[in-house]
């Protein structure tokens, strides 16, 4: 659920004319959002909120801007003509510079909320370890 909350605000933001933001700006806010959500969600069933932010962000991963990269990096070594070389090679570091950028901010983005709230990720575990050890 959070991993269609947080691709779907992704969509929103990049495709809407209201924001019209670039692809690694709002795979931030995405992950930031994902993390908000996941905070109370982490509190009332009593485990860590990395558990439900860092499998939410799988869908946000960027494959086709790293495949890309690679395939442009592949044709890039088999070229012998220089101008579709330097094609190539603009083409693997834009890809390839959009995919890190992309990674950086949905780590950066989702791990904002766990540092803000950083007691209520450690309630709920001490709450399930009160829970668990009860006798």
């Amino acid at each position: 659920m959070l991993a269609a909350v947080g691709h779907g605000f992704r969509f929103f933001l990049i495709n809407t004319e209201l924001f019209t933001m670039d692809i690694a700006t709002a795979s931030f806010l995405a992950a930031f959002s994902i993390g908000l959500i996941a905070i109370p969600f982490a509190r009332y069933i009593h485990c860590s909120a990395e558990v439900f932010t860092f499998p939410s962000l799988l869908p946000m991963i960027p494959g086709m801007f790293a495949y890309k990269s690679i395939l442009a990096l592949s044709h890039f070594m088999r070229t012998t003509d220089d101008m579709g070389a330097t094609e190539y090679l603009t083409q693997f570091f834009r890809n390839g510079t959009t995919a890190i950028f992309i990674l950086f901010s949905l780590v950066v983005g989702v791990a904002i909320p766990i540092f803000i709230f950083h007691g209520h990720s450690f309630t709920a575990t001490r709450l399930l370890k009160k829970l668990t050890y009860k006798r």
